[in-house]
């Protein structure tokens, strides 16, 4: 399956897919929530960690310098993560962020019930 999905990828490209290389691999995620059912409103505060592992397409073939600078793999990625969820009567909001070395998003979402 990887390979097939390398081989159309980087045969778009117009490159040779016999020097590239994809690996497949696992993410491995731990969390925990801890909630605050005695308080208005419901207070519920999360954290975890997640490994990214990589999964970049690579030249792994000798002697193209463009390849080489475009297809570079790269390493596994550890991740952290906080939260926080507020739920009020009728609107739920969740609020959390999301680091590594290689990139940090932050995400907002809401919920009103009617």
């Amino acid at each position: 399956m990887v390979g097939t999905y390398l081989r159309s990828i980087v045969d778009s490209l117009g490159e040779d897919a016999s020097d590239a290389a994809l690996d497949d691999g696992d993410e491995l995620h731990l969390g925990f929530e801890v909630v605050f059912p005695g308080t208005t409103p419901v207070v519920a505060l999360r954290a975890g960690t997640w490994l990214d592992p990589d999964h970049r397409i690579r030249f792994e073939g000798t002697g193209d310098l463009l390849d080489e600078a475009i297809f570079r793999g790269g390493s596994d990625e550890l991740h952290f993560a906080l939260g926080v969820g507020i739920v009020f009567d009728r609107f739920k909001v969740d609020a959390a962020v999301d680091v590594s070395d290689l990139v940090s998003t932050a995400s907002v979402s809401g919920i009103y019930s009617f």
